[in-house]
Parts: C-alpha cells; structure tokens; sequence
C-alpha cells in the first residue's frame, strides 16, 4: 500500500505483487497496517487520523473511515519536507502521533562570505518552509529572486521577489506542486518542475507573470531538475528513478535533438547537477563510493568521454558555481558552506578547499541545493531556520483499537 500525492485528491492504492493489479483503498495518504485488522491513514484533506477495518486477502476496507485523532501535524510543515504522516502504529497495539504545528518556517535571508546574516526584507516575516520542494534562484542580474513557497495546505508555487524591499508576485497557479526555479540567461523567463500535467514536467513562464506557462519537456519517467546552459542551447535535466538507476542526467537540445544526451546514468544515484559559467563543466553528486561526493565531467560530452574529477574529499551535496567560474561551492558532510579554487581549461582541476560557514541554522537542500550566489559572488541567499518554532506533542497511546471497537460498537 503507498499513497498517490499531488494528482487531483490524495489517495491510498494497493498493488498485488504478484499480479500487478492496483486498487484504489480510499482518499487519504500515509496507509499504516496493524495486525488487528484495520488501516490507519491520515485524510486527504485535513490533518485527521482514520482507521477503518480492512480485509487483507479482499484488499478492501470493510467499514467506513473513523477519525482517531485530529490536529495532527499539518502537511507542509515540516523543514524535513512534505510530511510522511505524523503517527506511527506498533503490532502490540500501541499508536504515536504527534500534534500541533511545529512552525518549520523560514526566513530568506542574505549571508556574507564570512557567516554574517541579515534579513532581505524584515517586512516579509517568515515562510512555511521543506526542504523537498523550498528552492531558490537570483535572477542573473541580481534583482529578482526565485523561491518556491510551500501553503498552508501543502501546495508549492514559485514566486518571484523584486530584491530587496520590493514586492513579491505568485507566478504559478496550477498544479499542487511548482518547484526548483531557474532562470533563463537572459532573466526574462523561469524554467520550473510542475506535476499541472499529471507527472513532473519542465515547464517554462516570463518572469513577469505574463502570459501561460509552455511546457518544454515531459517524460515517461518523472523529472526532478532542469535549468539551460548560458548560451541558452541546451536543457540539462535528471529524471528520477529510471531503468538504468535513480536519478540520471541528460542534456538535450530543444527543437534540435530528437533524443537526449546522456550526461551520467549509472546504477548509482545521481543529482543535484550544475554547469559551469562558461558552458564547458557538469558538476553534480554520485555516491558512487558508497557516500555523496561532489564530481565534475565535461559537458556536453558527459561521463562516458572520461574526465571524470572528484571534487570533495570526505563527503559533499550540493554544488553551486560562482559566476567568475574560477569557485565551485558545496555542502561537506560537517554540513559546512565550502568553496573551491578551480580552473578548467583543456583540463579540470579542482585546488584549495576553504570552509566559509556552518550551514546547521539554514534549511538543507533535499536534492537540489538550498541556497543561491549573487552575481558579485560574495554573499548567498538562504532560508533561516533559527526563529519561530510552535510547540507539539509527542502522544502514545494504548490499546487504541479497544477505544476504536467502543467507537464503532464492534
């Protein structure tokens, strides 16, 4: 059983594994089974806890859906991302769950090289924030941001930021989800994932807020990241879990290519990619060595050309290169901002490393870096997570399906 988000109503479907037959359980998401016979799972749209009696060999639930608990933490609220329900059942009768509203809000803020924060905009106040789908881009002249702002309800729209005091307009209307922002070279146009189609498409809108949205690329399989090279040529994008491995890379060329170039697909997983400047290196992170590092290959021609360099040493997530190209930034596995001397000619080679900042106050990126450079390459935009934190509860309770039975009457 697996919950189906983000297409129309939330649902719960079940899979034969044998078979290969789906049926639809209820509206709901996060299914739970417990051994005395029944499926606990949180509403659809609000932050109740079901329970409802279900017939395991029938792969049906025998009576209607009664609330346990309600005021579970809402949806969008956690700085982990997108909940994966709140409460958890045991086979000993026992359920946990956890209530209130811990505020998982953020604040973007400006942060100079040597750690020193500041607010961009003290009259914005804070913002519901998760790490999967809260992303950010500075606009290549500086002036505009990017960010993808999670709702109260959970759903995730990109805004665009006049910086630093300016107003701040919704661009997206459609879909639950609209995320991983990036600009077009010449700043007049954001290329974003949205799941308005049904999968996780590319799609591009004017930064204005003008006219529709176009969608650029859709795929079989869904697509996690995508942003064109600064000659405005290629889209490089990676798709999620794919038949080769999780999390591939490819560049294609829109209206040209009828098939896409493979930048790195192996049966490693494989994201967070980042082109240099200069249109010339892919860096991006494997875990090829049985941890995250960050690598750099050639582009176009990809991994298989050879070329291969890795960049971190001890663990690294996250690069982002700084706009003279001669610096690639990442995330160390200390959680530390680090920024690499690199030069790439006819060949890439990454020199002396500098810890600039502890990252443990900011909110991590999920598979795509969490924070953006300025164009003078000496500050970062990030969103805060030091302020604003609610109280909730952690609650235990025994024997819930007696109080389930007395409910019911059975």
């Amino acid at each position: 059983m697996y919950s189906v988000i983000g297409s129309e109503i939330d649902r719960i479907e079940s899979v034969d594994v044998e078979t290969g037959e789906v049926r639809v359980l209820a509206e709901g998401r996060y299914p739970r089974y417990s051994n005395t016979g029944h499926l606990l799972f949180q509403d659809a749209t609000e932050t109740t806890l079901l329970s409802a009696s279900f017939d395991v060999d029938g792969r049906e639930l025998t009576g209607a859906p009664i609330p346990l608990v309600e005021g579970l933490l809402a949806v969008g609220s956690s700085t982990q991302g997108l909940n994966p329900g709140n409460f958890a059942v045991s086979q000993t009768g026992r359920i946990v769950y956890r209530t209130g509203a811990a505020s998982g809000f953020v604040e973007p803020v400006w942060v100079e090289r040597d750690g020193t924060a500041r607010a961009i905009d003290p009259a914005w106040g804070s913002l519901l924030g998760a790490a999967a789908v809260s992303t950010l881009a500075i606009s290549p002249n500086g002036e505009r941001l990017a960010i993808s702002i999670v709702g109260r309800e959970g759903t995730v729209d990109v805004s665009v930021k006049e910086l630093d005091t300016g107003p701040l307009s919704r661009l997206t209307f459609e879909g639950s989800v609209n995320y991983r922002a990036a600009w077009s070279p010449d700043g007049q146009s954001l290329t974003f994932i949205s799941n308005r189609a049904g999968e996780s498409d590319v799609w591009t809108k004017r930064a204005d807020g003008g006219g529709t949205a176009e969608r650029v690329l859709n795929s079989e399989t869904a697509i996690n990241e995508a942003f064109y090279s600064q000659d405005g040529a290629w889209l490089i994008f990676r798709e999620g879990a794919t038949a080769v491995g999780v999390g591939d890379i490819y560049a294609i060329r829109p209206g040209v290519d009828s098939a896409a170039v493979e930048l790195s697909a192996t049966e490693f997983t494989e994201y967070s990619p980042a082109l240099s400047p200069d249109d010339r290196w892919l860096a991006y992170v494997s875990d090829q060595s049985g941890q995250d590092e960050v690598y750099v290959i050639p582009f176009p021609e990809g991994r298989v050309s050879g070329g291969l360099v890795q960049v971190s040493a001890n663990g690294g997530r996250f690069p982002v290169w700084a706009h003279n190209g001669r610096e690639l930034f990442y995330r160390n596995a200390s959680n530390e901002l680090v920024a690499v001397r690199v030069t790439g000619d006819s060949t890439f080679v990454a020199g002396q490393q500098e810890v600039l900042f502890s990252l443990d106050e900011y909110l991590p990126g999920f598979a795509s870096p969490m924070y953006d450079v300025s164009p003078d390459d000496e500050r970062f935009v990030m969103l805060w997570i030091g302020g604003e934190v609610e109280d909730t509860e952690l609650i235990m309770v025994e024997n819930w399906a007696g109080e389930f039975q007395q409910r019911t009457g059975s």
